[in-house]
């Protein structure tokens, strides 16, 4: 059986929830009540301002029919901003931050990955947001293996898969969970994505030693020998 232990330091604190295949109430409810100005300088439109304008409002507002109209005036001013104008870095980050306060992470990570191309002084904002919410998440599924319950940790490690991918712990859960079901095409994107990650900080010690030969394991289940021969020679190479 391949562990997927991750290092108890990691772990942050709990944010109550429930866990969804889609989109995540638990984001939902950690979201902050109160607009936070963006860390950034962003370029927009009319769209972008008006669409700026409602998120803001409805983030703040108390009443939940006047909230649910300002949030569907936002998704379609700034839409409309990135629609005229696919360079509208403030268009792709507002609406990146609508995303979050829906709980949509698909939505979340393709709207900023688009507002850190177009404007790549954004990037310290949006990880930092990233990187809080990846590891709320993660948190909560560690709580779930402890108990046993592979189905629900499996949806929040994919959630937090989804919202941020820099770091290699989750990728690694996520991994091993596969390989441990048999799921051996699924398990080997995931480590290799996980050694991947592992390799750009010596710091991930438990993730190097783990990654590869966890790689290797599965790669040689697929009688991918040569691609096991080599993930063997990666982790040697890192213990040289």
């Amino acid at each position: 059986m391949i562990r997927t232990g991750m290092a108890a330091g990691l772990l942050l604190a709990l944010m109550a929830g429930t866990a969804s295949a889609q989109n995540s109430q638990r984001v939902v409810e950690a979201q902050a009540a109160k607009f936070q100005v963006p860390l950034c300088n962003l370029k927009g439109n009319k769209a972008a301002d008006n669409g700026q304008k409602a998120l803001k409002k409805a983030i703040e507002e108390k009443d939940a029919a006047k909230r649910a109209s300002s949030y569907q005036e936002a998704l379609e001013q700034l839409t409309q901003a990135v629609t005229e104008d696919p360079t509208n870095s403030a268009g792709w980050y507002y609406l990146g931050r609508y995303y979050l306060y829906q709980g949509d992470l698909a939505g979340l990570d393709s709207a900023w990955t688009k507002a850190v191309a177009v404007n790549p002084s954004c990037e310290i904002d949006i990880n930092t947001t990233r990187q809080n919410t990846w590891a709320m998440l993660a948190n909560a599924g560690i709580e779930f293996l402890r108990v046993e319950n592979t189905d629900s940790a499996m949806v929040l490690f994919r959630q937090a898969n989804t919202v941020f991918r820099e770091l290699p712990h989750v990728l690694l859960q996520t991994g091993g969970i596969y390989a441990n079901m048999g799921q051996d095409d699924s398990a080997a994107v995931y480590l290799a994505k996980a050694a991947e990650v592992a390799a750009m900080d010596t710091s991930y010690v438990e993730e190097r030693h783990s990654a590869p030969p966890h790689l290797a394991i599965v790669q040689q289940r697929m009688e991918r020998h040569q691609d096991a021969s080599q993930s063997l020679k990666t982790y040697l190479s890192w213990h040289a």
